[in-house]
């Protein structure tokens, strides 16, 4: 599968909704849906098992919600100019079988403050 490269930035300290379709068929009702992202190159996560909500079972639409807190320890590079890439695995646990989607690329930038 290939990767997923979200193209708007997500800026450090903002509060941020991603909002996919898992491939497949038939319907995610009573599935568990987390996430986990770590910076591009990195092999420690940032954010680990993060719950997802699953906002249709039927069409398998899931959003990942991110407090301000939250992408506050995403890495941005100090000039608030140029982004870092991220990685975000998705994994559902669904009857019992475990399926990974993704990944998904997005870049965060550091806000520039007066």
């Amino acid at each position: 599968m290939a990767t997923l490269v979200l193209e708007r930035s997500l800026t450090e300290g903002d509060e941020v909704v991603f909002r996919f379709r898992l491939a497949g068929t038939g319907s995610i009702s009573g599935g568990t849906v987390t996430c986990s992202i770590r910076e591009a190159g990195q092999t420690a996560n940032l954010i680990t098992g993060h719950a997802m909500s699953i906002v249709d079972a039927v069409n398998r639409i899931v959003t990942l919600t991110l407090t301000e807190a939250e992408t506050g320890t995403l890495n941005g590079p100090a000039d608030g100019r140029q982004t870092t890439r991220h990685i975000g695995d998705v994994k559902m646990v669904l009857g019992g079988v475990t399926t990974h989607f993704g990944p998904f690329e997005f870049p965060v930038r550091t806000a520039i403050t007066a």
